[in-house]
């Protein structure tokens, strides 16, 4: 499935090991055929080019190509490859997707695009100005050097496929992986917009940096989501989670971002990975974000090989000693009066 031959592909033994690790393909037997139509209308573009038909690579782990491989959006979805994966979605067996982390199971909804916008999440650059624990062991930053001019490439590809395809829709999401503020390649993409009117941009940003670039960017009305990593409510659990991020600049940066949401009308979303540092933050955090009419968002750890002890950060574990506060948190009111996704149905799980 994965070819390997390909000379576009540098990181083979980083494909091998997904394929292992994960054990897949493994055929499902407790999915609806067409649940998902991801695999027609989602595009994952990773740091190493690769084009995965999905908008997490963790949830299809298995690339079409690399996006040097495409001259156009359809060649894309038609390509052997993809063939091959959309087929396992008919069938309902699944084949190559990672069900024991993709919602579908649990979530359907979460799992369905409009049938008529392509949703595509650019992660070609991890360059951050943080180094979270929850993500990174150290700090990752790709200057305007010879990788730049590479990820550059990858850029104009991408807008070459866009500008063929003028019937289409696009939702482009930036970041995620990466800083976009921080990020030389990701602030080229922002200052030099698309100029097609059939785009809509999502932003994902730790927020740190925002009020230095984002008055500049050319898709401001073309914005429809800003994202703000935060994973905290106080300084003190900010400034551990959040590393070597400022609680004081960043309150000063989301302030600035509600006020330019009153003249761009774009959605907020406060993001939240759960943690045993954050653990007492989570309900606070909801308050916090009522205040400045954001929306909370709530996810649990996930392991990148960034933590050493892992398994000892997995309060949504039922081993972990702090098991039982976290279901009596995600039990609450306050969390269940707000809209999150699968946490909710996480709680359904325990029922």
């Amino acid at each position: 499935m994965l070819d390997l031959d390909n000379p576009r592909i540098k990181d083979k033994q980083g494909l091998i090991w997904v394929r292992q690790a994960r054990n897949l393909p493994q055929v499902k037997n407790n999915i609806l055929p067409n649940s998902c139509n991801r695999p027609w209308y989602g595009m994952n573009l990773d740091k190493q080019g690769l084009v995965y038909i999905c908008h997490c690579d963790g949830w299809l782990p298995y690339p079409v190509g690399h996006i040097l491989d495409f001259d156009s959006i359809d060649e894309i979805y038609n390509s052997s490859i993809a063939k091959k994966i959309q087929q396992t979605i008919i069938d309902g067996t699944y084949e190559f997707c990672d069900t024991e982390h993709c919602p579908v199971v649990s979530n359907k909804e979460i799992c369905v695009t409009d049938g008529s916008t392509y949703r595509i999440e650019v992660g070609i650059d991890e360059s951050c100005n943080l180094s979270c624990p929850s993500c990174r062991k150290e700090s990752i930053f790709h200057d305007v050097n010879e990788t730049y001019h590479e990820m550059l490439l990858w850029v104009n590809r991408l807008k070459q496929w866009i500008s063929k395809s003028p019937n289409k829709k696009f939702d482009i999401y930036i970041g995620g992986n990466g800083e976009p503020f921080a990020s030389p390649i990701y602030l080229n993409l922002l200052y030099n917009e698309f100029e097609y009117n059939n785009i809509s941009y999502y932003i994902r940003t730790n927020g740190n940096l925002a009020q230095r670039h984002i008055s500049e960017l050319q898709i401001l009305p073309k914005l429809k989501r800003i994202e703000i990593s935060i994973d905290a409510a106080s300084k003190k659990i900010y400034e551990k989670v959040r590393k070597p991020g400022r609680w004081k600049n960043l309150q000063e940066n989301v302030d600035y971002l509600i006020d330019m949401k009153k003249i761009y009308n774009f959605h907020m979303v406060g993001n939240f990975v759960i943690q045993k540092t954050n653990l007492n933050d989570i309900l606070p955090f909801i308050d916090w974000c009522a205040e400045r009419h954001i929306e909370p968002c709530f996810t649990v750890l996930e392991n990148w090989a960034s933590f050493d002890n892992f398994d000892q950060e997995c309060v949504h574990r039922s081993t972990d000693p702090l098991f039982p506060d976290f279901i009596d948190i995600i039990k609450s009111q306050k969390f269940r009066s707000i809209k999150t996704d699968w946490l909710k149905n996480y709680v359904n799980f325990l029922k």
